[in-house]
Order: structure tokens, then C-alpha cells, then sequence
């Protein structure tokens, strides 16, 4: 146990220097304004500062710049606090740390605790980086992709093209039911194909037609892929890809109708009409047949 000033009425020095020094948590006694007034061997290892070098404001080497306005606010509000730090390490490494401080009656100090949560907050921001990349590559797909749990068909992920499909944004739909997505009308299109995956358990594919509000229509390309236990194999959820094909169905209709429309001029034409490709024939019109008598 070391002890950085004097004061009778020290909390940290009422304890034992055995005891104190045997807590396995760093502990440093903090006056209002942030000067060390006493603390523990587990603070002095945890940061590398000898404890001779730790007097009143010493310590203030091992909190970087960035930590020290939160710390100085919550020790001016006078009140318990809790609070995360970045602290130097005795590695030279700035840890990320949970103070917790308790005001110690009318002497104005605070006795503070330091956790080391370096580990569970850089699993948190990696997931939250994993989970940012994830959305950023979701957003820029040219697929509408959302993911609904069981039961109810809770929307738990849409990425923005999804959602601008049916008129929300991705933040909306986060807890929506699929009714209140699509509309009921549509649900009662598209159960059916989500039934069928829940009894097969295995990928559905269907289309469907949207109609939108400018009397437009729009043609989907959807995919339901199930999201199965692995041992158990019951169906967590289910995925949803959808693929705008609009152009290729209107491609489609177009060179259908162009071909219709060929075919009735050949039909109606008193001329003998015929197509080949590379010498071979493909088509010939009637007037063509019986004059050659085929």
C-alpha cells in the first residue's frame, strides 16, 4: 500500500497496507480534483507507475488526454459515478477500462475502482465493425435482402434496397411483421411459398408482380432460403433475396409481340417469304410453300 499524500480522513489508509495491496482490483483514492491521494499495489502494476512516482497528480500519466474531461465532470458532479476510461497499460497499451467511483461521506474524495474490459470491448467493436461491414456491403448489392425470425415473421434485418421496395426505410422495418411490410394483400400471395419452405426446408423460389402506386408494375425475382439449426435442423428463420427482373420480362414481352407481329405479316403477305441462317432455312410463309409445292 502506498500512500501519495497525507490526509487523516483517508479512506485507502484506513485498510491494512496487506489487505489494500492484496485486492486484486486497481484502487485509487481521488480527491474532487483528480489528484491521487491514495491507492493500491494493483493499480501500481496494472500501470507501471511506481507508486513513489504516483503523488497527486503523477498518476495523471497513465490517463490519456482523451479520458480526462469525462473523469474530471464526474468527480465535479459530487455524486457516485460509473464511466468508461482509456488507461496506459504497464505495456505502454491504452486499455479500455469500467471506473466506478463511490463519493466517500463529506471529505470529497472517491474511492475508484479500475476493471480491465479491454477484451469484452474489442469483441464489441469488432462485432460492431463485422456488423458495419455487413451493412455496408448489404446496401450497395443490386439484390433486396432481408432476414424475418420465427415465429410471427418478425423483420430482424433489411438492407435499403429492400426496404425502398416497399416504401420504408431500413430502420423502419427493424420489428415489423411481414403483413405490415408488403401488405396483407400480398401476404396472402406469398404464405403459401413460405408454408411450403417450412414443410420442405429447403430453398423456394417464386415470382410475383408489384404493383405500385404510379400504376406501374414491377416484376420480383424472389428466393426464400431457410435459416436451420444445425443439429436439430428447425427453422430459425428465413431469408429473403428478391431480384428486380422488370427489364427482362419487358425484353421479353417486347420480342414476343415483335415476333406476333412478324408472323402475321409473313401469314397476310401474297409474296413467297423466306428466312435462313447460314444457308439453312428457318421460317417460309404459305405463298412460299405453294409455289414450291412443299
Amino acid at each position: 500500500m502506498f500512500q501519495v499524500s497525507d490526509p487523516p480522513d483517508s479512506v485507502l489508509m484506513t485498510l491494512s497496507q496487506d489487505f489494500a495491496d492484496r485486492l486484486p482490483v486497481p484502487l485509487l483514492e481521488l480527491s474532487a480534483d483528480g489528484l491521487a491521494r491514495a491507492g493500491n499495489r494493483a493499480f501500481a502494476q496494472f500501470t507501471g507507475i511506481a507508486p513513489e512516482l504516483l503523488r497527486d497528480a503523477g498518476w495523471l500519466a497513465a490517463l490519456p488526454m482523451s479520458s480526462r474531461p469525462a473523469l474530471h465532470a464526474a468527480l465535479a458532479k459530487g455524486e457516485d459515478f460509473a464511466l468508461s476510461l482509456r488507461l496506459l497499460r504497464h505495456d505502454g497499451q491504452k486499455a479500455w477500462v469500467e471506473a466506478q467511483g463511490w463519493r466517500v461521506g463529506e471529505t470529497g474524495a472517491f474511492l475508484c475502482s479500475f476493471c480491465d474490459v479491454t477484451g469484452p470491448r474489442m469483441r464489441e467493436m469488432g462485432a460492431r465493425s463485422e456488423s458495419e461491414r455487413f451493412r455496408l456491403l448489404g446496401d450497395n448489392l443490386p439484390v433486396s435482402i432481408a432476414y424475418y425470425d420465427r415465429p410471427g415473421l418478425v423483420c430482424r434485418y433489411a438492407n435499403r434496397l429492400y426496404a425502398h421496395t416497399f416504401g420504408h426505410d431500413a430502420r423502419q422495418l427493424i420489428g415489423m411483421p411481414l403483413a405490415d411490410v408488403i401488405g396483407a394483400a400480398a401476404v396472402a400471395d406469398v404464405l403459401p411459398h413460405f408454408e411450403r419452405l417450412l414443410s420442405e426446408r429447403q430453398v423456394v423460389s417464386y415470382e410475383r408482380a408489384l404493383h405500385q402506386s404510379d400504376g406501374a408494375v414491377r416484376h420480383l425475382e424472389v428466393h426464400l432460403l431457410p435459416h436451420l439449426a444445425r443439429e436439430q435442423g428447425e427453422i430459425f428463420g428465413v431469408f429473403v433475396l428478391i431480384s428486380d427482373i422488370t427489364k427482362f420480362r419487358v425484353a421479353e414481352r417486347a420480342a414476343r409481340q415483335s415476333e406476333e407481329r412478324l408472323n402475321k405479316f409473313m401469314q397476310a403477305s401474297a409474296e413467297g417469304m423466306v428466312f435462313h441462317k447460314d444457308g439453312r432455312i428457318t421460317d417460309a410463309n404459305p405463298p412460299l410453300l405453294q409455289l414450291l409445292g412443299c
